[in-house]
C-alpha cells in the first residue's frame, strides 16, 4: 500500500469518476475507463497509485495475497481516492452488490467530504452494454 500511496490517488476538481458493478474481472475497469476517456474524468485505476495496484492483479490467480486481503487493499485505496476528490463527483454503476466498496467505503467518504459539492450517479441496467 505504501508504494501505491506514494504514487498517489489524486484527481483535479470534478474529475474523479467512481464505478461499481460494471462486470466481472477487468470488464468493469475497462468499461469505466472507456467512459472516463469519452466523457472526461479519471477512475481510481487511472491515478498513479491505482494503476500500480491494478497492475499487481491482486484478485488474479497468481496474487501473493488472499482475496480478503486484496479487498482491504482496494478499500484503503478507494477511501483515499474519495477523500481526495473534490467538486461534482460522478459514478457509473450497474449491478452493485450491497457490500460493494462503492456502498461501504466510497459513497460514505464522499458524502462526508466537505470539498464535494454533489454526486451524480448514472445507473446502467446490466443488459445495457458499452460500445
Amino acid at each position: 500500500m505504501e508504494q501505491a500511496s506514494r504514487r498517489g490517488f489524486v484527481t483535479g476538481e470534478s474529475e474523479a469518476l467512481f464505478w461499481s458493478g460494471l462486470g466481472r474481472g477487468n470488464a468493469g475497469v475497462l468499461r469505466s475507463q472507456r467512459y472516463a476517456l469519452e466523457n472526461g474524468g479519471r477512475t481510481l485505476e487511472m491515478t498513479g497509485g491505482g494503476k500500480y495496484l491494478d497492475d499487481l492483479n491482486l484478485f488474479g490467480p497468481n496474487s501473493p495475497i488472499s482475496r480478503a486481503e486484496a479487498e482491504l487493499v482496494w478499500a484503503h485505496a478507494s477511501r483515499e481516492f474519495a477523500r481526495g476528490a473534490s467538486g461534482q463527483i460522478r459514478a457509473v454503476t450497474g449491478s452493485v452488490r450491497p457490500n460493494s466498496i462503492w456502498r461501504r467505503v466510497e459513497l460514505p467518504e464522499l458524502m462526508s467530504n466537505p470539498r464535494v459539492w454533489g454526486i451524480d450517479e448514472l445507473n446502467l441496467l446490466p443488459r445495457i452494454g458499452f460500445k
